[in-house]
């Protein structure tokens, strides 16, 4: 008895709750049209209610119950089109809504045109088209799901679902709302995929649109392609589902998915999908899927944006390519200009391009420092045992080097315009890219904490001392005292704020302790810096970055923290890979792990793998790495290029969001400011009567020349390049110039021009590149040529731009010094920079061999050709 009433009351719960009220829905007789047969059109009528009935979507009339009333009412066929005859037509039928449809022979096809008209405004709510080959071939499901597309009816669905799925380094999880205008809003959708026991989660978001059919419980039988029975189980519905995700694996970007049958459980808080659940995953054991749902209710939304959905490149946790690298890699490995570079035990480098091409090795001679560094022209820095700096090009060519005398303490870092700040001990050496000396300062004390560029492209450090110490790009120096060594320092930059209090730095030490340094240039020199306290971190601090007014920590505990600038709040704390909830260590340090923090978000970086997370705290990958023998290096183009055993060196496509900001033509990303040496205020002589005289510019030239040659420039760079902009301007007008001032001599305008180029600034390219298009004198316009290339870069194009101009046709004052000058700066820029400046510049030099030029312009541009050959710069990188 008790079994019984068991029974009874199970299936009553389940007709009860769906129990609501119906809408009733007549289904007309299919016309049969040209070349369909009048039974076909009765079978698929039959087949059509039938299957609509079984869906318990609406009281259906079945198109047997209505074919005698339609008979009785001599109905036209422009009665259809008459909201008054329809509403009869409805009252008669004793309906709400109506489906009418006819089927026509199209060519090979048979195809279904349906209606769904509602009685109450006589009005055609939905018309679709179904297609097949022949009538018994129609998807009578799908036909049925669109007709009733714009149809009420009860759907159980409506609200709030979760599902988990628990794996041995991660949980994923879906949470999902439907609503009840079909629409879906998927706040959290994680996708995941593992290989050779490295794994890659992706949290996205998104949205989507879903189509449900319910019905009293019963048990379907689901079958092979075959027509075989593979499994029974009770159903109560059945659904289909599109969703468009963002921060998702491209295989799961855009989610589609058909006749998804579920059964609720007691109450309808709960469903599974007894035969295939919503695709999310992908393992060398088959692909993964969520299957069971429960109902949440009054859950706070996830924070987090939408970031662009993955495309291009697929993203993935099998490597784009593996390297054997024939020794252990010493550091991280080093990227720009869309390659890599490792140093390897032993002295050597190498570098690979993001496609695993290998490129070029290079021998130090000694054991290399773990210090290597790229600049934008994918120009690398590297020191030796030895103390030994070298700088190797894009294809592997020395292009200068420097005794130091001991190995660099940290890392050399490289300027807004190119200059290279050299720390070692307690001197701190500037170049130009060039190799040639800007400056050399002692700071009293060697350096403890690693230099970092900041937000005005000069240097923040600390000293053994624990004195905090700026150096200008110019090397005028500021300084603070500290109480104690912090263990990272954080530049950060508030544009809300007057423009000469903008600049501010975070330091973090190793027992939680936060302190912040503020700038104030409206202050004397002595008292520009101040310090103040912030509230304590929860736990010891690895590693930090930060972006504009705001600072991210990695705690040695795996969390990740982002502190507000302008009083040390918390903003939001959440776990990384290492956390031990995450299957972390739970135990980073600042020598296996590191930060990047861009307009893409939080990077979080260590040798069991990396997160990102939006500035919002919202997780939008995490990836776990196993056998990472160093910390892996991240490229701006997505790319993880990560050491591991057997001297591997592996790349993973983990990000298809590329850096978003502005592109030299050359050489990637623009840097983050300008020194302004290429507009400088006017000079302290640009005012002075005595400016022009012979004897004055000679002074001027030997003052200048000795500074460059002892490197000795300093903080007189701004005037120095001021004042030779003002006296080698000329015809250009520039302010200062005087119609009726003593002419500045060529001769003198070109040996202030060579000067110019010893200091090296890539922002004076453009002031050189207007000399060479407007001035009329060959001897001004072969001295900027020559300084250009001495220079060894040309960013947006500039000067290769000006240098066709002056073999172009029509160029009466095609001067062979003007053009040799051209021909061998061409020459020089090519083998400082490499690929794709050198194929631009390749391509010039062999229209220098063919154009009708001078002979001898001609014989230079060939010998410099051969020579680039020679070296390799002509080889594709």
């Amino acid at each position: 008895m008790k079994k019984t009433v068991f029974c009874v009351v199970f299936i009553l719960l389940f007709t009860g709750a769906f129990a609501q009220r119906l809408s009733t829905v007549a289904v007309l007789p299919f016309d049969a049209e040209a070349g369909v047969s009048l039974y076909d059109a009765s079978s698929v009528s039959r087949q059509f209610s039938s299957e609509l009935a079984a869906l318990e979507m609406a009281n259906i009339l079945s198109s047997e119950t209505t074919s005698g009333v339609i008979a009785g009412l001599d109905i036209k066929a422009n009665d259809w089109k008459n909201v008054q005859k329809v509403k009869d037509i409805g009252k008669a039928l004793k309906t709400e809504y109506i489906i009418r449809g006819r089927m026509i022979k199209e060519g090979n096809q048979i195809a279904i045109y349906a209606d769904t008209l509602e009685v109450s405004s006589g009005k055609v709510l939905s018309s679709i088209k179904e297609q097949a080959p022949s009538a018994g071939t129609i998807q009578i499901y799908s036909l049925c799901v669109k007709t009733m597309e714009r149809v009420p009816y009860p759907n159980y669905m409506i609200g709030k679902w979760q599902s988990n799925v628990s794996l041995g380094d991660a949980s994923l999880v879906c949470i999902i709302e439907f609503k009840s205008d079909r629409s879906i809003v998927v706040e959290r959708f994680d996708t995941y995929e593992s290989r050779n026991d490295n794994s890659l989660l992706y949290y996205a978001s998104g949205t989507g649109s879903y189509w449900f059919g319910g019905h009293i419980r019963r048990i379907t039988q689901f079958r092979d392609k075959n027509g075989n029975v593979y499994r029974e189980a009770p159903v109560d519905g059945s659904f289909n589902l599109t969703l468009n995700l963002d921060n998702a694996l491209p295989n799961y970007a855009s989610i589609k998915q058909e006749r998804l049958y579920l059964a609720f459980g007691d109450g309808r808080n709960s469903f599974e999908l007894p035969v295939a659940g919503l695709l999310c995953g992908d393992t060398p054991s088959g692909i993964m899927s969520y299957t069971r749902f429960s109902k949440i209710s009054g859950s706070a939304s996830l924070p987090g944006g939408k970031g662009p959905q993955p495309g291009g490149e697929g993203v993935s946790i099998s490597p784009l390519w593996s390297q054997d690298l024939n020794g252990t890699v010493r550091g991280t490995p080093f990227l720009q200009a869309e390659s890599a570079v490792v140093a390897v035990e032993g002295g050597v480098i190498k570098s690979y391009s993001r496609q695993g091409t290998f490129l070029w090795e290079y021998n130090v001679q000694a054991n290399a420092s773990p210090y290597v560094t790229r600049s934008r022209e994918a120009a690398s820095y590297v020191c030796n045992a030895a103390g030994k700096l070298i700088t190797v090009n894009r294809v592997g060519r020395e292009l200068w080097n420097l005794d130091l005398g001991r190995p660099v303490s940290h890392p050399v870092l490289v300027g807004w315009d190119g200059r290279v700040f050299i720390p070692v001990g307690a001197d701190l050496w500037c170049r130009t890219a060039s190799g040639f000396p800007l400056w050399h300062i002692n700071l009293g004390s060697p350096v403890s904490v690693a230099p970092v560029l900041d937000h005005t492209g000069g240097l923040a450090m600390v000293l053994e001392n624990r004195d905090f110490v700026l150096i200008s790009q110019f090397s005028a120096a500021e300084k603070i005292s500290l109480d104690r060594f912090p263990a990272a320092i954080v530049p950060l930059k508030d544009e809300s704020l007057p423009r000469d209090q903008q600049n501010s730095y975070i330091l973090f030490y190793s027992d939680g302790k936060v302190d912040k340094i503020s700038r104030n240039m409206g202050a004397g020199p002595s008292s520009r810096l101040s310090r103040v306290s912030f509230p304590s971190l929860p736990a010891v601090p690895a590693v930090a970055a930060g972006r504009d007014k705001d600072a991210a920590v990695a705690l040695r505990d795996g969390r990740v923290l982002l502190i507000a600038g302008d009083n040390g709040r918390v903003l939001w704390n959440a776990d990384s890979h290492e956390r031990p909830s995450e299957k972390g260590t739970g135990n980073v340090d600042a020598g296996n792990s590191s930060m990047t923090y861009d307009e893409r978000g939080i990077f979080f970086f260590s040798r069991g793998g990396a997160t990102l997370f939006n500035d919002d705290g919202r997780r939008i990958w995490m990836l776990h790495l196993k056998g990472a023998t160093a910390v892996p290096g991240f490229s701006d183009e997505g790319i993880l290029y990560s050491p591991f055993q057997a001297n591997m060196l592996n790349a993973f496509k983990i990000e298809n969001r590329g850096r978003n900001v502005p592109r030299s033509l050359y050489y990637g990303p623009e840097p983050e400011g300008k020194y302004g040496l290429g507009n400088p205020p006017p000079s302290p002589w640009a005012n002075s009567p005595e400016k022009y005289t012979e004897e004055n510019i000679i002074y001027m030239y030997e003052t200048i020349s000795r500074a460059a040659r002892t490197g000795q420039i300093g903080e007189m760079e701004p005037a120095y390049v001021g004042y030779i902009m003002e006296m080698t301007a000329g015809l250009l007008r520039t302010p200062g110039y005087s119609p009726v001032r003593p002419p500045v001599l060529p001769p003198q305008r070109v040996r202030l021009i060579r000067l110019l180029s010893y200091m090296g600034s890539r922002e004076t390219i453009s002031f050189l590149v207007n000399l060479i298009n407007r001035d009329p004198e060959p001897s001004i316009k072969a001295a900027c040529c020559e300084a250009i290339g001495r220079i060894g870069v040309d960013p947006s194009g500039e000067a290769i731009a000006a240098y066709n101009v002056l073999i172009a046709p029509d160029n009466a004052a095609r001067d062979p010094q003007t053009l040799i000058a051209a021909v061998s700066s061409t020459a020089a820029l090519s083998r400082f920079s490499g690929p794709p400046m050198s194929t631009a510049g390749i391509r010039l030099l062999q229209l220098f061999t063919l154009r009708d030029l001078p002979s001898v312009v001609k014989q230079q541009a060939r010998k410099e050709l051969d020579g680039l050959r020679e070296l390799g710069v002509s080889r594709p990188q």
